[in-house]
C-alpha cells in the first residue's frame, strides 16, 4: 500500500503542475496502469517485494495519495 500510495502521490502532483497537458495526462495515466499491474500480478509484485492488494488496500492507498495531492496544492496556494 505504502509504494501504491507513495507513487500514486507522485503522480497526482505531476498531474497538478502539469497544467492540463494531454502528454502529461496520458503519460501519468500509462504509469498508472503500469502500477497496477506491478503490484497486482502475482511474480513481478513478489520481485518488487510487495503482494497483490485488495480493494480495501488499493482505497487506502489512492486516499493517501489523494490527501497527499491535495494537501501541496493547499501547502503552495498558503506559503508565500
Amino acid at each position: 500500500m505504502a509504494l501504491a500510495a507513495l507513487v500514486g502521490s507522485q503522480l497526482g502532483q505531476t498531474l497538478v503542475i502539469g497544467r492540463r497537458s494531454p502528454l502529461v495526462a496520458g503519460t501519468a495515466v500509462v504509469s498508472v496502469a503500469g502500477l497496477f499491474a506491478m503490484v497486482q500480478t502475482p511474480g513481478i509484485s513478489q520481485f518488487f517485494g510487495c503482494r497483490p492488494m485488495g480493494p480495501l488496500g488499493w482505497t487506502i492507498a489512492t486516499t493517501a495519495a489523494g490527501l497527499a495531492t491535495a494537501s501541496s496544492v493547499v501547502a503552495e496556494a498558503l506559503l508565500p
